[in-house]
């Protein structure tokens, strides 16, 4: 198929970071392909408008809320990484942000 201005268009990678990028369409296809959220490890509990609160402590929160920890250490600095797989493009140039760590005492 030669090139049109059209499939030039429909085409274009400049807007991406990297060429190999997906777009929210692109996404939009491939997505009913993919395997199943991994079944390995606690389910999470959701509040009742979809948010999610996690507790990242050395010591256990309570029976209902573990589901929702991460052990910390007891002691020293805590280091939080977010890892972002395959991440869309909001987050690659800055239109999202991760929501903030509210500190409870």
């Amino acid at each position: 198929m030669a090139w049109t201005e059209t499939s030039r268009q429909h085409c274009q990678r400049d807007a991406l970071r990297y060429a190999s990028d997906l777009t929210d369409a692109e996404w939009t296809l491939i997505a009913p392909f993919l395997p199943a959220a991994s079944k390995v490890g606690r389910p999470r509990k959701f509040n009742s408008d979809g948010s999610l609160n996690i507790y990242i402590q050395p010591e256990s929160p309570g029976k209902n809320r573990e589901a929702n920890w991460i052990p910390s250490p007891k002691n020293g600095p805590l280091n939080i990484t977010m890892r972002l797989y395959a991440p869309k493009a909001q987050a690659l140039d800055g239109r999202w942000v991760p929501p903030g760590i509210t500190l409870v005492h």
